[in-house]
């Protein structure tokens, strides 16, 4: 989502610059007609290596989602708090996590429900919001569900088809609504990051199976009958229009 967001904001006018880990995505995007102007930065859990002055900007985004560490766990606080380190706490930031901060409590959750996490990814992902609040506070985190789109394929065989509703996002409009809180001066808040409607998985993945041509996943109960609707209510405040409001419309070649 990172290099997507910039080249929208390129197309806007404004400056970008944007991190890549390694020397071949360094070469890549440096060549790319987008005139991007990468710079080779890596976070550790122990360090930041690079030059540092990348981060002195108006706007950082950190587009950064955790890995497992080899141990199994998750280094992800650590990293984050590397990057506090050299972040300036004057700058606004956009940070992504993910609704998996909320727990699958049965009900409607919003931006001012408290986060208790049912995964390690989850408590990693709400102690990295907490520790970048603390350094910037005009940081706004923005949680998004699911990202449709992109490229990214839509997994079938595996996924059990159920009546528990989906909180999903296509790629689109998840670029958009990072470009709004930018336009607009969004700092400091927390956003939920969803398509209002939230139909069924049994519907959702029967649908995407017959757009693909394919036998649609066979009907069995749930593993785990825990759910959840992720309510994007923050949205109302920037006034954003949803490119996809279903995520039934995201599943066209169009899409």
């Amino acid at each position: 989502m990172g290099r997507q967001l910039a080249h929208e904001l390129q197309q806007q006018g404004y400056s970008v610059r944007i991190s890549v880990r390694t020397e071949a995505h360094l070469a890549e995007l440096a060549a790319a007609p987008q005139g991007f102007h990468p710079c080779l930065i890596n976070i550790t859990p122990d360090a930041v290596i690079g030059d540092t002055g990348f981060f002195d900007a108006d706007v950082v985004a950190v587009v950064l989602p955790p890995e497992k560490s080899s141990d199994g766990g998750y280094s992800y606080p650590h990293i984050v708090g590397q990057l506090c380190g050299v972040l300036p706490p004057a700058v606004r930031l956009l940070f992504v996590s993910s609704t998996s901060v909320y727990p699958d409590n049965g009900a409607r959750v919003m931006e001012e429900d408290a986060p208790i996490p049912e995964s390690p990814v989850g408590w990693a992902l709400l102690e990295a919001e907490r520790l970048l609040r603390q350094r910037c506070p005009m940081t706004t985190v923005v949680r998004f569900g699911g990202l449709l789109g992109g490229g990214r394929a839509i997994r079938l065989t595996r996924h059990p088809s159920d009546s528990r509703p989906v909180n999903l996002i296509h790629q689109r409009d998840a670029v958009g609504i990072l470009l709004e809180i930018i336009r607009r001066g969004f700092w400091g808040e927390t956003v939920n990051a969803c398509c209002p409607h939230h139909p069924p998985r049994d519907v959702f993945y029967r649908e995407a199976a017959l757009v693909r041509g394919l036998q649609p996943p066979v009907n069995e109960v749930s593993v785990n009958g825990k759910w959840k609707i992720v309510d994007s209510r923050q949205l109302q405040r920037l006034h954003y229009r949803f490119k996809y409001a279903n995520p039934l419309d995201c599943l066209y070649p169009e899409s």
